[in-house]
């Protein structure tokens, strides 16, 4: 939740290029986001996950 938002889409985009080369893996993020993180942290995961072109 301390990371600035540009952090957590390189940490985002670093995990998925490990755990889901290619293509193929389904995002969820369920109730795993704490209630401490910034609302742009959170706009930043999703935006890593699925940047607009």
């Amino acid at each position: 939740p301390n990371g600035k938002p540009e952090e957590v889409k390189r940490h985002v985009k670093e995990r998925l290029s490990i755990l889901a080369p290619g293509s193929g893996f389904v995002f969820q993020q369920v109730h795993n986001i704490m209630a401490n993180v910034p609302p742009e942290n959170i706009v930043a995961m999703f935006e890593a996950i699925n940047p607009r072109q």
